[in-house]
């Protein structure tokens, strides 16, 4: 790289050059996405180069077919760190409804990440990918949109970036159930022109009280997103709260009235005004600044109702907790370090990669997944997800694909190069079995297998054996 060049431009340079001549499926220069990517990240908040630079890069060495080594020499150590663990995790998952495998992808996507700048960057991918979807097959759709949905998405509510949250449910819905998406998008552009003067009485009203608390503030309208729309309909319908499952009039969040303020005295005033001046709805407050959520998320919530029949939820928060809520810890470590330099890059980096441990406990809360400790998540060169105990060689991995693949192993290719039998396996690695009908499971094997599968079916074959 050059010197006083800046990094993220060389990253894109470079990556141009990478990626000269490529195209996606929908016939738009391969570039583009890579440069989309980093937009998303921008939007959260990202200013860290390093990070928007691995993000420029990221798909340099698997479809630019760039060595490492040459991004090390261009970029340095970091970067390539970044771009090499995001190659790691880029073998395709292929989403099944049954709730093992996908809490077993949770896991696999947190583990194989090591560094929560790769989550982030594969977060932003996805969301590029769903909403680039529209030029696959229908059945590629669904299985582009299902992994969003049940895997993305959770992961990205978990480390608290609600902006990504929302993106990838909306873009699932949309291919998943695309009537009841324009459905829902046609019902609240009317619910809010029918009530767009209420709101904006009550927003002024509530500005006249705060220009009396001599601080800063900014107040703005909100729209519940589509797919918490949907999802609080079939919610509440199952409970018996509303008479169909698109009465989405009867909701009472479906429009908002967001205030960020600068201290949490402020908030506190700002609810008992509301309180006073309004009828409030029943039910529909929730204080998360005293009992913030698990990944962090802090707000006042309340519903009052505008006027006969129309409702509104508030929204009340400091403008750092309004930040930490919807772009997560990673905007307030932007915010707190700026750009980069070398000192603060590095404070930047260990904080937000002890956040990793967080994430887990988060993802354990919201899908009721057990820490996974002692675990190695592999694939087959079909993209098959096979979970082993933690050392497990090819051999443990023949045998659980099928005890005739176990006993017939007679070699094993990691990552396309041929390994012995007894190689230690990591998360993330490819495997391929060879077979041969004329070899035979050896008592040797026992001295390295870890799964009680394999030990069994090894230990009853030379039993056979021997007699």
């Amino acid at each position: 790289m050059k010197k006083n060049k800046n990094i993220i431009d060389s990253a894109i340079e470079f990556a141009q050059i990478a990626h000269s001549g490529q195209k996606r499926k929908n016939g738009e220069d391969f570039i583009n996405h890579s440069l989309r990517v980093k937009k998303y990240l921008e939007r959260i908040g990202i200013k860290d180069e390093f990070t928007l630079a691995a993000a420029v890069l990221h798909a340099c060495p698997k479809e630019g077919g760039i060595a490492l080594s040459e991004i090390t020499k261009e970029f340095g150590e970091e970067i390539s760190y970044i771009v090499d663990l995001l190659t790691k995790a880029s073998t395709p998952i292929y989403y099944q409804s049954n709730t093992d495998n996908v809490e077993n992808l949770h896991k696999l996507i947190i583990h194989m990440a090591k560094d929560i700048r790769v989550l982030l960057i594969r977060l932003a991918d996805r969301i590029d990918n769903i909403k680039t979807a529209d030029t696959f097959s229908n059945e590629e759709q669904i299985w582009i949109a299902k992994s969003a949905l049940n895997i993305y998405a959770p992961i990205a509510k978990a480390v608290g970036v609600y902006y990504f949250t929302r993106e990838l449910e909306g873009a699932a819905l949309k291919i998943l159930e695309p009537k009841r998406y324009h459905q829902i998008d046609q019902f609240s552009q009317r619910h809010f022109k029918n009530t767009e003067q209420e709101l904006v009485n009550a927003k002024n009203k509530i500005e006249k009280f705060l220009n009396t608390l001599g601080t800063s503030f900014d107040v703005k309208f909100r729209t519940k997103s589509i797919y918490s729309i949907h999802k609080k309909a079939h919610h509440k319908y199952n409970k018996g709260d509303i008479s169909k499952d698109d009465s989405f009039h009867e909701l009472y969040d479906l429009l908002g009235i967001m205030t960020l303020l600068q201290n949490e005295k402020d908030c506190y005033n700002l609810l008992a005004f509301i309180q006073e001046n309004w009828k409030v709805v029943q039910n529909e407050f929730d204080d998360y600044i005293a009992n913030p959520k698990p990944n962090g998320y802090r707000t006042l919530q309340t519903a009052i109702e505008l006027a006969p029949g129309k409702y509104c939820e508030i929204q009340i928060k400091t403008f750092d907790m309004h930040n930490h809520n919807e772009f997560g810890p990673a905007s307030h470590f932007s915010y707190k370090y700026g750009k980069t330099s070398s000192k603060s890059q590095s404070t930047w980096i260990k904080e937000l990669i002890e956040q990793k441990e967080k994430i887990n406990e988060m993802i354990a809360g919201e899908s009721k997944i057990k820490a996974f400790q002692n675990t190695t998540f592999v694939f087959t060169p079909k993209g098959q997800l096979i979970t082993l105990p933690e050392n497990s060689t090819p051999v443990d991995f023949a045998f659980a694909l099928h005890t005739d693949i176990g006993k017939g192993c007679s070699g094993a290719l990691i990552n396309g190069k041929m390994v012995s039998l007894n190689t230690p396996l990591s998360s993330g690695d490819t495997i391929e079995i060879q077979v041969s009908k004329k070899h035979t499971p050896s008592q040797d094997w026992l001295k390295f297998v870890k799964t009680a599968e394999a030990k069994r079916q090894i230990k009853k074959f030379t039993k056979k054996s021997l007699q």
